[in-house]
């Protein structure tokens, strides 16, 4: 197990600066953007509606979200990612936060976003109970983490130091931290890409993203991908995404 203060550490020297490759792979890749756009399903921002991501670094899925006349704000603890932020969603406000310390009022937002965030925290529950805090009643919370039962997510910490905390993450575990730290409040959690491969093919960094470029492969990763949702229970898919609705 790491101390929790190498944890720290090691997560503050993989974030600290801003992933410019990771934003254009995650929002304009051919094949990889439209798999981020659907793990985002559940986020439907309404018109006039007060958005908040907890953890947002580059800004990509609010980029995604396309959020037009909705109040978007992202927080991260990084500046760096922060201005690269901004300089790509002028119509969205960054604010630098710790997620466990919101600088928002009580009930603030209609709809908060956290994604990828958790398993990166030494202490999840601070962050939880924020983000409950500044969810009006009615509103909804949706967070969105890796499952690490997954066979391709139990590899992501072997290339990325920084994904260790994927391995601690599972339905029962999660479902059960968030019925104690937000309440018992109606949750939807739904399972996303049984055994996504493609992730690992086309990663920006250790795959060979230029493969996206060709139909046939965008059809083979379909097919692979609905193989792999009659083989895979769903209980070991890769993304766990859980809709909350705060009362």
């Amino acid at each position: 197990m790491t101390h929790p203060d190498e944890f720290s550490q090691i997560q503050m020297r993989y974030f600290e600066a801003a992933d410019e490759r990771r934003f254009f792979h995650q929002t304009a890749h051919p094949y990889y953007s439209m798999t981020e756009r659907t793990l985002l399903d559940g986020v439907q921002p309404q018109a006039g509606q007060r958005l908040l991501e907890v953890g947002c670094g580059e800004g990509g899925n609010l980029f995604l979200l396309r959020p037009g006349e909705t109040q978007c704000i992202g927080i991260d603890l990084f500046w760096n990612k922060l201005i690269f932020a901004k300089n790509h969603l002028p119509r969205c406000r960054f604010i630098c936060s710790n997620a466990d310390r919101l600088p928002f009022s009580d009930e603030s937002f209609d709809l908060v976003l956290c994604r990828d965030v958790l398993h990166h925290l030494p202490a999840k529950e601070p962050t939880l109970r924020e983000i409950s805090r500044v969810c009006r009643p009615g509103g909804k919370i949706v967070i969105i983490e890796p499952n690490g039962r997954n066979p391709v997510m139990r590899v992501q910490p072997l290339l990325v130091r920084a994904e260790a905390g994927i391995r601690q993450n599972s339905p029962r575990v999660l479902q059960q931290l968030f019925s104690r730290e937000i309440g018992p409040f109606p949750a939807t959690l739904r399972f996303k890409q049984p055994l996504p491969l493609f992730r690992m093919i086309l990663h920006y960094r250790y795959g060979f993203p230029q493969l996206g470029r060709w139909r046939g492969v965008h059809k083979l990763f379909d097919a692979m991908n609905l193989l792999a949702s009659k083989l895979v229970p769903e209980s070991r898919w890769a993304y766990l995404v859980f809709e909350i609705e705060k009362k």
